[in-house]
C-alpha cells in the first residue's frame, strides 16, 4: 500500500488547534480498506500546541474515541489510531473520511432545518448520558474563581482594543464586570446535578450533513476536543448563538428549545423542567460571552481568525444577550452571589 497526503482546504479544515490532511491510500490488489483517511495533527504553532489547555483538548478527544464513541447515539467518524506525546504536545488521529458528506462553514449561517436536526441529535446524546455513572464519577477541575477574575481583568484591555467599538455600551460594561461571575457561571453549568456528556464546541463547522446528491452519512459530529460533563443545553446555546444568523435564531429559538426539551423527555429525562432549561440556556449565552472575551484577547490566532470571532461570532452572541436581557440576568446572579 502507498499513501499520498493533501492538506484540506480552508472550508474543509475549520479547526483552530491543529492541522488536517486527507490521505489517499493506494492498495495492492490483494489488500482492502478505505481509499481515504483524515489525518489530524497538533497545531504547527508551538505556543498553541504546548499550552496546557491545548494538550488537555488533545487528551480529551483521544479519550472520547477510545472510551466513549462506540456508546454515543450519534454518528462519529471511526478512529483507526490515536496517540499523544504529552511532553511536546504532538498528537495524531487517523479518522474515517466522512466525504462526500460535508461540514458547514463558519461564515455561512446554519439553515433552520439543519439546526433542528442538530438539536434533536444532540438531545439523544444528552438523554443517553443523563446522570450517567461516568459523569458522576468525574471530578473535573473547574477554573479557580479568583484566578479567572484576575485573568479576565488582564484580558479586558486587549479585548476592548480589538472589539470594543463593536460592543454596545451596556454589554461593554457587563463584559468588564463579568470576571467576578465567570467562576460561578462555570460551576453552575458543570454542576453534578442534571449532568450529561457535553460536546462543548457544537457549531456548524463540526457537524456533517449528507451531500445534496444524497451521498455520505446523513449526519455526524466531529471534533470532541472540548468534551466535558455538565449541563447539556450549553450545546444548544452554542449552536444557536454562534451558527445561526440573528434573525433565524430569533424566529426559531423557542421552537429549538421546545424540540430539545421534548427530545430529552422522550429519552427518559424527567428531572429537568423547561423553565430550568431556558435559564441554563441564557446562562450559557452569558458564559459564552466570557469565553469569547478570552479567545479574542488571549489566543494566538491569525488576524483573519480574530476578525471572524469579532465580526461574526461575537456579534451573534451580543444580539442573543440583548434579546435575553443579559444585564438583568447577570444582576440577578450577582445578587444571588452576595
Amino acid at each position: 500500500m502507498s499513501c499520498r497526503a493533501r492538506p484540506l482546504g480552508a472550508d474543509e479544515s475549520p479547526g483552530w488547534f491543529g492541522r488536517l490532511a486527507r490521505l489517499h491510500l493506494d492498495h495492492a490488489p490483494d489488500e482492502s480498506g478505505p481509499s481515504t483517511l483524515i489525518l489530524k495533527l497538533s497545531s504547527a504553532d508551538r505556543d498553541m500546541r504546548e499550552r496546557p489547555e491545548t494538550i488537555a483538548a488533545y487528551r480529551r478527544e483521544i479519550a472520547f474515541y477510545e472510551r466513549l464513541a462506540s456508546r454515543v447515539p450519534v454518528r462519529t467518524p471511526h478512529c483507526y489510531y490515536a496517540a499523544l506525546d504529552e511532553a511536546s504536545g504532538h498528537h495524531v488521529l487517523l479518522l474515517e473520511d466522512l466525504a462526500p458528506a460535508r461540514c458547514g462553514s463558519a461564515h455561512a449561517p446554519c439553515p433552520p432545518e439543519r439546526a433542528e436536526r442538530a438539536v434533536r441529535e444532540i438531545a439523544r446524546v444528552h438523554a443517553a448520558w443523563w446522570d450517567a455513572p461516568e459523569g458522576r464519577a468525574q471530578n473535573e477541575a473547574l477554573p479557580d474563581a479568583d484566578a479567572l477574575r484576575v485573568a479576565h481583568d488582564a484580558w479586558w484591555p486587549t479585548f476592548v482594543d480589538r472589539a470594543g467599538d463593536r460592543v454596545p455600551v451596556p454589554l461593554l460594561e457587563l463584559g468588564e464586570a463579568l470576571g467576578a461571575l465567570r467562576g460561578q457561571l462555570w460551576r453552575h453549568l458543570n454542576a453534578r446535578s442534571c449532568r450529561t456528556l457535553v460536546h462543548g464546541d457544537y457549531k456548524l463547522e463540526n457537524l456533517f450533513f449528507q451531500a445534496e446528491d444524497g451521498g455520505g452519512v446523513p449526519f455526524a459530529v466531529i471534533d470532541w476536543q472540548l468534551m466535558r460533563w455538565g449541563r447539556g443545553v450549553w450545546d444548544v446555546a452554542y449552536l444557536a448563538g454562534q451558527s445561526l444568523d440573528v434573525e433565524t435564531r430569533r424566529r426559531t429559538e423557542a421552537a429549538l428549545l421546545d424540540t430539545y426539551h421534548a427530545a430529552l423527555r422522550s429519552g427518559g429525562v424527567t428531572d429537568y423542567a423547561l423553565d430550568q432549561c431556558w435559564l441554563d440556556y441564557r446562562l450559557s449565552l452569558l458564559a459564552r460571552f466570557g469565553a469569547l472575551i478570552s479567545t479574542i484577547a488571549a489566543m494566538p490566532f491569525r488576524h483573519e481568525t480574530i476578525r471572524l470571532h469579532v465580526e461574526v461570532f461575537l456579534q451573534r452572541n451580543l444580539e442573543a444577550l440583548r434579546d435575553h436581557d443579559a444585564v438583568s440576568l447577570a444582576e440577578g446572579a450577582w445578587r444571588a452571589r452576595a
